[in-house]
Formats: C-alpha cells, structure tokens, sequence
C-alpha cells in the first residue's frame, strides 16, 4: 500500500474565457494506492495496482468539479532485474 497527501494553491484551474481565470484555490487531495508484484520469469516481474484519489475544493468550484470529486488510476509496470 501507498499513500500520498497534498495540499496546494493552485491558478490554472479555469481558461482565459472563465471569470474564474487566475483566481488561486486551495486544492487538498488524498490519494490511497495497493500493488500487486507478480514475478513472470527469473528476471522478470509485472506489477499491477489501482490508486483512487479524493479532493476537498472550495464551494466555488462545484460547479465545474463536483461536489464529491474523485478520480481512479489503474496501472501496470514491467520490472526487469
């Protein structure tokens, strides 16, 4: 398992065409993730895992993010020794 905390300021949230344009949001995220290492060969392994990530944005950007956003990554690494 693994796991990741951010919290930043971040201005690129919105286009030029957007009011909201340059405005700075505190964006806070969690991110939670678990891999599996499956060895393939003597040399040889693959890894296979999932991370979900979760985020606290103001009120402001509902809107446009959601009141509840959450985004899921899942991946494969090969690994040679």
């Amino acid at each position: 398992m693994f796991g990741r905390a951010e919290n930043v300021e971040k201005d690129e949230l919105f286009t030029s065409a957007s009011p909201l344009d340059g405005r700075v949001f505190k964006v806070t995220k969690l991110s939670l993730g678990y891999f599996r290492t499956l060895h393939v060969e003597q040399d040889l392994a693959l890894d296979l895992g999932a991370l979900i990530s979760k985020y606290a944005l103001p009120p402001a950007l509902d809107a446009s993010y959601g009141s509840d956003p959450t985004s899921i990554m899942m991946f494969a690494r090969i690994k040679i020794d």
